[in-house]
C-alpha cells in the first residue's frame, strides 16, 4: 500500500465530520438471511450400489452467522450512530467490534486512542515490524510520534485483529479511504466510553464501602465516608477521609495538622490541586516521602493495595467480590469474559483514573 492512497482527514470535529463521509460508491445492500446453511450435496442416481457402499459421507457443512460484504458491515457501523452505536445483529463482525471496543480502555489504559491505533495498524498491516519506524518517517501524519506510542499503536491494533479474527476482511476496504476508519474508530470510541461511564457508575456506588478509618499521627481518627447514593457534593474536599485519601502526598503532612482548616482553604482557592501530583492513595505510607524520588512507594500503599485492589475487582471481576476471598464465586465477569489473565500497568491507570473520579466531587 502506497502512502499516498491513505491520507488522514481534515481537521474537523469528528462527529460533525462522520455525517458528510462517504463510503465510496457501491449499490445499496439487499436484505439478508443471517444463520444461512449451505444444502449438502445429495449423490448422484445413477451412481452404482457398490460405489455408494464405498463412498464416506462428507461431514456436514458449516453454517454461517452472517453473510456481509466490508462495504455492508461499515454501512451498519455507520448507521447504528442513529441508534446510539447499538448493532442488532448478534454475532456478526460490527457486533464482535462493539463488544471489543468496551474492552478498550480498560485493557489499554485510560489515555487510549483508537484513531491513532487504527492509524498505524493499518499502515503496517502486512509489513515486518522492523519496519515500523522507517515506515513512520515517510508519512507525514506519524512523524510527530514517539517509537515506543508507534510500538504500541500497532500492538494495539494487532490484539484488536486478534480479539475479532474477521476483522481482516475490513482491513483492505478502511485501506482505501480514510474516511472508513474515522467511522470505525468513532465506533469504537463510542462503546469505549460507555463501558468507562458503567465503570464510574459502579465504583460511586461502592467505593465508599472500601476505605477504612483513618488514623492521624495525633491520635485523632478521621471517620470513613458515609454512602450519599450518587450524589458526589458532598465528596472530595468536603469529607476528610476522602480528602486525606486526595491530597498530594507531599502536602499531606500539612493535612493532617489541621485537616479541616486544609480542605477549607482547598476549597476558597488558597491551595491549589493540579494534576501534576500523585494523590496520597497511590502511596506506600511505610515507605517515606522524598520530593527527589517521586516514585519510591507509588502505586504500592495501603490504599493501591487495599482499596484500590478492591476497586480494580468491582470492575473486572465483579462487586460480589470486592470484599470477598479469592476464588468466590459468581457470575462471570469482565476479565473471565475477556480471558484476562494477568494485571497489566494499563490496568491499573485505568482503575487509578477512574478512583479519583469516583472519589471526587
Amino acid at each position: 500500500m502506497r502512502a499516498a492512497e491513505f491520507r488522514p482527514p481534515s481537521l474537523m470535529p469528528k462527529q460533525a465530520l462522520i455525517d458528510t463521509l462517504d463510503l465510496g460508491s457501491f449499490s445499496p445492500p439487499a436484505p439478508k438471511k443471517f444463520k444461512r446453511a449451505r444444502e449438502p450435496e445429495v449423490p448422484s442416481s445413477d451412481s452404482d450400489d457398490s460405489d455408494d457402499n464405498s463412498e464416506v459421507q462428507s461431514p456436514p457443512p458449516k453454517k454461517f452467522k452472517y453473510d456481509q460484504s466490508p462495504e455492508e458491515m461499515l454501512l451498519k457501523i455507520k448507521d447504528a450512530r442513529r441508534n446510539k452505536w447499538k448493532i442488532n445483529e448478534k454475532g456478526s463482525v460490527p457486533d464482535l467490534l462493539s463488544k471489543a471496543g468496551r474492552f478498550l480502555l480498560r485493557k489499554h489504559g485510560p489515555f487510549f486512542e483508537s484513531y491513532d491505533s487504527l492509524w498505524v495498524g493499518l499502515h503496517m498491516w502486512g509489513e515486518d515490524s522492523a519496519d515500523l519506524l522507517r515506515i513512520s518517517k515517510t508519512l507525514e501524519s506519524l512523524n510527530d510520534y514517539s517509537p515506543a506510542y508507534l510500538q504500541s499503536c500497532a500492538d494495539t491494533f494487532t490484539d484488536l485483529v486478534t480479539t475479532v479474527p474477521d476483522f481482516k476482511i475490513l482491513i483492505p476496504y478502511l485501506q482505501a479511504r480514510a474516511s472508513r476508519t474515522l467511522i470505525l474508530s468513532a465506533f469504537l470510541d463510542a462503546h469505549a466510553r460507555a463501558s468507562r461511564s458503567d465503570d464510574i457508575s459502579s465504583l460511586k456506588k461502592n467505593v465508599h464501602y472500601y476505605i477504612n478509618p483513618i488514623r492521624l499521627p495525633s491520635g485523632d481518627i478521621v471517620p470513613t465516608f458515609i454512602s450519599d447514593g450518587n450524589d458526589k457534593s458532598n465528596r472530595s474536599w468536603k469529607d476528610a477521609s476522602l480528602a486525606r485519601l486526595l491530597v498530594p502526598r507531599k502536602e499531606r503532612d500539612k493535612f493532617d495538622n489541621d485537616p479541616y482548616l486544609y480542605m477549607r482553604r482547598v476549597r476558597e482557592g488558597f491551595i491549589p490541586i493540579t494534576g501534576y501530583n500523585y494523590p496520597s492513595f497511590m502511596y506506600d505510607d511505610s515507605v517515606p516521602y522524598r520530593k527527589s524520588a517521586m516514585d519510591v512507594g507509588l502505586c504500592r500503599g495501603y490504599f493501591s493495595c487495599s482499596h484500590l485492589l478492591k476497586c480494580f475487582r468491582n470492575i473486572f471481576t465483579g462487586p460480589w467480590t470486592a470484599n470477598a476471598k479469592p476464588g468466590t464465586g459468581g457470575k462471570k465477569g469482565i476479565a473471565k469474559k475477556n480471558s484476562m489473565r494477568c494485571v497489566t500497568p494499563q490496568n491499573i491507570a485505568y482503575i487509578a483514573v477512574i478512583t479519583r473520579f469516583a472519589i471526587n466531587s
